[in-house]
């Protein structure tokens, strides 16, 4: 019987990190990062610069996504991305500036906090823990703190109860018969 020899480990088979910096990883189409994503990526940039002007947050947007320069497909989903952050209110526009609209979680309007959170949630089922990362995201936060996790979970209580979010087996969704709220 032949004996087997294992080969010791070369040094040779990993990349060293001088190449890798040279080729850095592919970034992800435009078109494929969530518009969520980029609105929390908004929130952290006009939270270290309250006053910013569109086409200065549009340029550090793209760069904190990876695209070091704007072309138009860009352009326009980071627009569209602003939009939602103001219709969010996460951030509000005065002055040609955007500042941030809503700090913490606290300082949404409950009719607000509860529109957002349904639409968070939306209508696949999704784990109660799910369902409150979707939330923060939706709203442009990175990170849950204590003090949003229990307001989170205080709004998911009050819309189990309400009926506007079924619970099935520790999962959530918004019931197909909630009518959403329509604009005037």
């Amino acid at each position: 019987m032949p004996k087997t020899v294992k080969a010791p480990l070369q040094e040779s088979n990993t990349i060293p990190r001088r190449v890798l910096k040279q080729f850095p990883p592919p970034r992800r189409s435009i078109g494929r990062i969530p518009l969520d994503e980029i609105v929390v990526i908004i929130r952290g940039i006009v939270t270290k610069r309250e006053g910013v002007r569109q086409d200065a947050l549009i340029v550090l947007v793209a760069e904190k996504i990876g695209y070091g320069s704007s072309g138009s497909v860009v352009i326009a989903v980071i627009k569209k991305a602003l939009d939602e952050a103001v219709r969010r209110a996460v951030v509000y526009i005065e002055n040609g500036g955007y500042l941030i609209d809503c700090r913490n979680i606290a300082d949404y309007p409950s009719d607000l906090l509860r529109e957002f959170f349904l639409s968070a949630v939306g209508r696949r089922w999704r784990t109660r823990d799910e369902a409150i990362h979707a939330a923060a995201e939706y709203l442009g936060f990175q990170k849950i703190a204590a003090a949003m996790r229990a307001q989170l979970v205080e709004e998911m209580e009050l819309r189990i109860r309400s009926g506007e979010l079924l619970l099935k087996d520790e999962k959530v969704r918004w019931t197909s018969t909630t009518p959403r709220r329509r604009e005037e």
